[in-house]
């Protein structure tokens, strides 16, 4: 192995982009020597993980708590997280000094938190890669842009003044990052879909520097379909039996994260209780996961069952025992929860919208509503509901061969090991 790659991420464990950070610095082992760096303790402890003291950690949350407090005045309209990264992790900061010194390739993933500062993106070594996980690094302080906006200021340009909304403080952040690497071309971007790609590449940070598709990896191996006996066991912890439908949704915590499509989920429920009879509507079983335990035993009149927070090595079971699960995101950069699914032989319903877009086929591997309509999501749910069994299977084996053939680890590797060796080629040629 005589190729050096550190990879940076706030944590290895808590969120989707840690998880997906985790899932290729896993790949990277394969084929070169790996250090990992993280501002946060996380449970990642099969990865050689640089962490901070715990009275280094205490301080960097204080910092945090200081850099929350100032972005609140920044924060848009569109209910999402908002950082302004006014501090660094000291962590962070040894680990890229560190992988200067020793020539690494240096792997960029999910660093808000205040795990890097805006001013320290400057500081990032040649032919960097970055995974981009969310919308924040081409944007000023939100991560997410409002989805249903016909201007776009990523892509044109924030201004300091706007004729709407009068003093817009979102400029700030965006022009410190402008500042610190718009110009520079040297910088390697990675986007989990072809949706992230293409707002990448209109932006006026980013669409100076090459860009690629890779998605995040998904183990099929450990992602697969479990023994029916596991599967109805489960179930029947629940209180479910053989005749009822479970319809499986993760992330309940509608409030704080609206962008994650919660009430338009409900709203769609509400749409089918009149599209079924009561019967049907008895049988059928609305199963939550991952998030704050909702209020109450029923949600829409249909009967409600909640598995709380779930750790990845049980989500397989979530998957399995599920015969539907529905992603109303507004909009994922990828859509990891659709793709383990599938992984699993679940059909998914969602909106075709974003990275759910290159995971879902509409009639093949789930159904895809017309964005953002609670009727369109009822319908396709609906679709499923009455699609006999034989087909509704169907649809979740083919969705597996999808995932498989575009999203396993085996094939995420390749293409990361490429990437890599475009970098590594692209700093000798600078060498020479």
């Amino acid at each position: 192995m005589s190729m050096n790659i550190d990879i940076f991420s706030f944590s290895f464990s808590r969120g989707g982009a840690a998880i997906a950070a985790k899932r290729f610095a896993k790949l990277a082992e394969k084929f070169a020597s790996v250090k990992c760096y993280a501002a946060e303790k996380s449970t990642a402890n099969d990865l050689p993980i640089t962490y901070p003291s715990k009275r280094t950690e205490k301080l960097h949350f204080l910092l945090r708590i200081i850099s929350y407090l100032l972005s609140i005045p920044c924060k848009t309209k569109v209910k999402t997280k908002h950082s302004l990264n006014i501090f660094s992790s000291p962590t962070i900061k040894h680990g890229l000094r560190e992988s200067r010194n020793r020539h690494a390739l240096t792997h960029i993933h999910w660093v808000n938190n205040d795990s890097l500062s805006i001013i320290g993106l400057h500081n990032l070594p040649q032919h960097s890669l970055i995974t981009i996980h969310d919308e924040w690094l081409y944007c000023g302080s939100e991560h997410y842009y409002d989805p249903f906006a016909d201007k776009l200021d990523f892509q044109h340009g924030y201004k300091i003044l706007s004729l709407t909304q009068g003093i817009n403080l979102n400029y700030i952040p965006w022009k410190l990052k402008m500042i610190a690497f718009g110009q520079r071309q040297d910088l390697i971007i990675t986007a989990p879909s072809k949706w992230a790609c293409d707002r990448a590449s209109k932006s006026k940070i980013l669409g100076n520097k090459p860009i690629f598709l890779l998605p995040n990896p998904i183990d099929i191996d450990k992602f697969s379909p479990l023994q029916e006996k596991i599967t109805q066991d489960f179930r029947l912890q629940l209180g479910a039996n053989t005749d009822h439908f479970i319809i499986a949704i993760g992330g309940i915590n509608a409030p704080s994260t609206p962008l994650k499509g919660m009430k338009l989920f409900h709203d769609a429920l509400e749409i089918l209780r009149d599209l079924i009879d009561d019967k049907n509507c008895r049988s059928i079983l609305i199963l939550t996961f991952g998030s704050d335990k909702p209020n109450g035993d029923t949600m829409a009149g249909f009967p409600l069952k909640d598995a709380g927070k779930i750790t990845q090595e049980r989500m397989p079971l979530i998957y399995s025992a599920a015969d539907l699960i529905v992603v109303p995101s507004i909009v994922e950069s990828f859509g990891q929860v659709a793709a383990e699914s599938l992984a699993c032989e679940t059909p998914v319903v969602a909106f075709e919208t974003s990275g759910i877009a290159d995971i879902v086929t509409h009639g093949i591997s789930g159904y895809l509503a017309k964005p953002f309509s609670p009727r369109s999501l009822a319908s396709c749910i609906y679709s499923a509901i009455t699609l006999p069994g034989g087909q509704l299977k169907q649809l979740g084996k083919n969705g597996r061969t999808h995932v498989a053939a575009h999203f396993s680890n085996d094939t995420i590797q390749k293409s990361y090991e490429e990437i890599v060796n475009f970098a590594r080629l692209k700093s000798e040629q600078i060498k020479k």
